[in-house]
């Protein structure tokens, strides 16, 4: 199972991401996603602050890294393996509202190991799902009144693209960073605040109309949880989306397979240039395989020009069926007449052996 998006903030402190992959792994997920939530793409270098989880952070400092870490072995202690997921993963949500002015996010995706992106208008939408290439998701803010309509042309667009739509199930429990609900920006810590009513009532509303937009395809499950609390077990979240029109098998493979296929995209993009992921020079042969291999061949093609040779009369006709439907008018077929075999008599069409015997009787009638 995979929850690609556990929400890090700068003041989240390494005992609560500790409990947090701790209770992810007890939970059932194998691999997680750490996402950082910008607003904004900063000027100059661009540096990824998640911290790279080789073990417990409470017993060490956290290590910052400007490299993704999708391509390096994550080798924890036998007890931190235990209680941590495989795979930890470094995530970036970039808040898009005009795509004309983010013309760095090549760089900001070098810098990760998932770049989603949250379009915050319609044309930001449009452009998501028909044009940007270096974003794998689109996570929308569902406790938000969208102020358009998830189309089934534009939907199915993107999943044509290879580009997935994530639902995040803790935007009932809590709001999403940077909403009118969340605080962001200020001085001090950020925090999720809890939503209200009316905000769970437009997310139930959006993921209705996401469901029926896509038919259930394209959809990614995660968390988006700040805190351990937030998070649920993957049966459970099934049985919750299945009351808003996605089947329990769609939501299994929200879970697994399609999260996957985001974390080998993703992959690819980084190791791979022009669909050339790795150019192998082939291991050479034994000069004795190579030469029984030649002579091989050369005997398949003696055998297969004596087979040519013998199935062709001296016109060059191939032997066999042809087909005289312009001669009679139908659609029947007859035999190429075979050339006779050394020793053997020529073979007599019916017509000459009635012609030979007529002849025989008027010879035998002339005698007489």
């Amino acid at each position: 199972m995979h929850d690609l998006n556990i929400l890090w903030m700068p003041s989240t402190t390494p005992e609560e991401l500790d409990r947090t992959l701790h209770w992810a792994a007890y939970l059932g997920y194998d691999t997680v996603a750490l996402n950082h939530i910008i607003r904004k793409i900063p000027e100059g270098k661009i540096v990824n602050p998640l911290p790279k989880v080789t073990g417990p952070l409470s017993q060490s400092k956290s290590k910052l890294g400007d490299k993704s870490t999708i391509d390096t072995a994550i080798a924890p202690s036998a007890a931190s393996r235990a209680r941590f997921p495989k795979q930890i993963l470094h995530r970036a949500t970039l808040h898009i509202s005009d795509p004309h002015q983010h013309h760095r996010l090549p760089q900001l995706a070098a810098a990760y190991d998932i770049l989603a992106l949250r379009p915050t208008t319609e044309k930001a939408f449009l452009a998501a799902c028909n044009t940007i290439s270096e974003s794998s998701m689109i996570s929308l803010d569902m406790t938000q009144r969208l102020g358009y309509y998830i189309k089934h042309k534009n939907a199915m667009t993107a999943v044509k693209r290879g580009v997935c739509f994530e639902v995040c199930y803790s935007h009932m429990l809590y709001a999403p960073l940077g909403s009118s609900y969340g605080v962001l920006g200020m001085t001090g810590p950020q925090v999720q605040v809890e939503t209200d009513s009316a905000a769970t009532a437009r997310c139930f509303g959006n993921w209705e109309q996401l469901f029926t937009s896509t038919r259930g395809r394209g959809i990614v499950i995660s968390s988006e949880a700040g805190r351990k609390l937030a998070m649920r077990s993957p049966a459970s979240i099934r049985n919750l989306m299945a009351l808003y029109g996605l089947p329990d098998e769609k939501g299994l493979q929200a879970q697994a397979d399609m999260a996957r296929l985001v974390v080998k995209n993703e992959l690819l993009k980084r190791s791979s240039y022009a669909g050339v992921v790795e150019v192998v020079q082939p291991a050479s042969r034994p000069e004795g395989e190579e030469m029984e291999e030649i002579e091989g061949t050369e005997k398949e093609d003696e055998t297969a020009k004596n087979k040519n040779a013998k199935g062709k009369n001296k016109k060059g006709y191939e032997l066999g069926e042809r087909d005289v439907s312009s001669n009679t008018g139908g659609s029947k077929k007859r035999k190429a007449v075979e050339s006779p075999a050394a020793g053997q008599a020529p073979a007599v069409s019916k017509r000459q052996a009635k012609k030979m015997r007529k002849a025989a009787r008027e010879a035998q009638e002339g005698k007489s």
